[in-house]
């Protein structure tokens, strides 16, 4: 994992440049450049101070593990934007504002942007469900059933898709993984699959709007005065663990099953010298239906 940082650090798409804000009610979430590197204390006490000068903020404070400052309005009629500029100008004066934001850093509840992920993969799905079933009625050409199958592969796999994500970030790579998947699914007229992931798609969109709705109603709590630094608020704790999580079952089962996947390709292609039946046999045993929950 080490390597892969190292790499990622000398590539230009390292990190992102576009900045997450959101408000909801009478708090904003801006996030803020620097908070993982060394200037992170005066960034952290900088972007505070210069929030809360301001006559339309009540309180202002650092979330370190999201990246974001938190910030309380005193007023209704506050445009985010004016805030952001604040925090944009103290990014400058500390020499911290060409950092990019870490590819891997978790997304804030919220985000209209995993929403907004959902969507575009759901209309590519709807668009290659319809140009399979189109090109089924017209009798055109297409590619085998089995090539379909080769983003399945990919995203199954941990260690692949870990891989892409560490480079091009998760965002991008579950977005690009399914564009990739719904052309795929097109070209070999396979209405079935594209279906099935538009369907997976909508139940992820309701999943993202309900979070959204389970943070408004809890934000109140968790904002409350005295929650700020250092508690559940999450004020001034690290912005990484020092240990990843351990895999749960689910998690152990698709690392073994996706070991067995290719065992079973290798195996098939050995037997018979078939490699539409050896793809056949590793879709088989994909775990796919694991991964999606």
């Amino acid at each position: 994992m080490a390597s892969l940082d190292v790499v990622r650090s000398r590539i230009p798409w390292g990190g992102r440049r576009h900045r997450h804000a959101a408000r909801r009610d009478r708090f904003a979430h801006i996030e803020v450049r620097g908070v993982d590197g060394p200037k992170a204390h005066l960034v952290r006490a900088e972007v505070e101070q210069a929030l809360v000068a301001l006559p339309s903020v009540g309180r202002a404070w650092l979330n370190g593990p999201l990246g974001r400052v938190v910030v309380e309005l005193a007023e209704d009629d506050v445009d985010v934007g004016d805030l952001v500029e604040v925090v944009v100008d103290v990014e400058q004066r500390l020499e911290v504002h060409h950092d990019r934001f870490p590819l891997d850093r978790p997304d804030h509840p919220a985000d209209v942007g995993p929403i907004v992920r959902d969507a575009v993969a759901a209309a590519a799905a709807t668009v290659a469900a319809g140009a399979a079933a189109a090109g089924r009625l017209a009798h055109l050409p297409r590619l085998p059933a089995e090539v379909g199958g080769l983003v399945s592969l990919v995203a199954s796999d941990a260690r692949a898709r870990n891989a892409v994500g560490t480079l091009a970030g998760p965002a991008l790579t579950n977005v690009g993984l399914a564009l990739l998947n719904a052309g795929l699914q097109a070209a070999t007229q396979g209405p079935i699959g594209s279906l099935a992931d538009l369907g997976h798609r909508a139940s992820l969109m309701a999943e993202g709007r309900a979070r959204q709705a389970a943070w408004g109603r809890a934000q109140d709590h968790l904002h409350a005065p005295g929650r700020e630094p250092g508690t559940a608020a999450g004020g001034d704790g690290a912005s990484r663990r020092d240990v990843p999580l351990r895999h749960g079952p689910v998690e152990s089962y698709v690392d073994q099953a996706s070991v067995a996947s290719l065992a079973a390709a290798g195996g098939t292609f050995l037997a018979t010298a078939d490699p539409r039946r050896s793809m056949a046999a590793a879709l088989a045993t994909t775990p796919k239906a694991a991964r999606l929950g």
